[in-house]
């Protein structure tokens, strides 16, 4: 766990230093393209979106709380919570984004916390294809309508010891997907490996990176594992600061769902 919590903190630190290179669009395609724009889109605005990854508990104790409270919504990416259906039915059914996250969770195997045979080099397309699958049901069930957003584990888009890229995969099955490497989103944004900050705290580099998503009128997406608890964590108080913070400044940010936020940045 330790070199994974070093891995998101370089890949931020590349992210942030690569700011400057977003304004140049992808040209993967996206299946977001093949739908109509939906109504209400912010104009002269930026779009933040809130992501919570792995389904954690802290997540379901503080963060449904404090998003409820503020009149925000959030997007959660899930891993399996078969255990925790109505937990999350019930956070489906106040108006958040149920995502996938793949069931288990591979990432490289380079990671001494990652279990035996679920890491990425153990994966070939035909089992990816059929976990992906799996989960977009388990979503149905709990009440998530496609389109469905998807977040790499890890932000790796490979699998097999060949490295093989598994984003067609996803483009197949997937509104948009949402990557690890921090940077601000324009139109038309990449939606196969849309960007997004992870931040610890304090509370004024959320700010920071919402601040600069004003300039550009851009789409800046927050990832968020733990609040208040679990690992990479975010303090309770921080997070609440933020959130407050985007009510205030609702006349320049819209908050949106991820998978709200993508169809507007087609």
């Amino acid at each position: 766990m330790k070199r994974f919590i070093l891995f998101l903190k370089m890949t931020m630190l590349i992210g942030a230093m690569s700011i400057s290179c977003q304004k140049s669009p992808s040209k993967t395609a996206s299946s977001a393209a093949s739908l109509p724009p939906i109504d209400g889109c912010p104009t002269g605005k930026a779009i933040v979106s809130l992501t919570y990854d792995d389904g954690l508990a802290s997540q379901l104790q503080y963060a449904v709380s404090a998003l409820n409270e503020f009149g925000l919504k959030g997007t959660f990416f899930l891993n399996d919570v078969s255990a925790q259906k109505d937990d999350w039915k019930k956070v489906r059914d106040a108006g958040h984004e149920l995502g996938a996250h793949t069931l288990h969770h591979p990432c490289t195997a380079s990671f001494d916390w990652v279990e035996a045979g679920n890491a990425s080099e153990d994966y070939d397309m035909p089992r990816m294809a059929a976990e992906l699958d799996s989960q977009l049901a388990l979503l149905r069930e709990l009440g998530q309508a496609p389109p469905v957003s998807f977040a790499y584990p890890c932000g790796t888009t490979w699998i097999g010891k060949e490295q093989t890229s598994y984003i067609p995969l996803i483009q197949e099955r997937f509104l948009a997907a949402r990557g690890v490497e921090g940077n601000i989103s324009v139109r038309p944004a990449p939606l196969m490996n849309v960007p997004a900050y992870f931040l610890e705290g304090p509370v004024e580099a959320f700010i920071g990176s919402a601040n600069a998503a004003i300039e550009d009128s851009g789409w800046v997406v927050f990832g968020f594992h733990g609040v208040g608890g679990d690992y990479l964590t975010v303090s309770n108080d921080d997070h609440r600061a933020f959130l407050q913070w985007l009510v205030e400044h609702k006349e320049n940010i819209a908050v949106l769902p991820f998978g709200e936020a993508a169809r507007c940045m087609q």
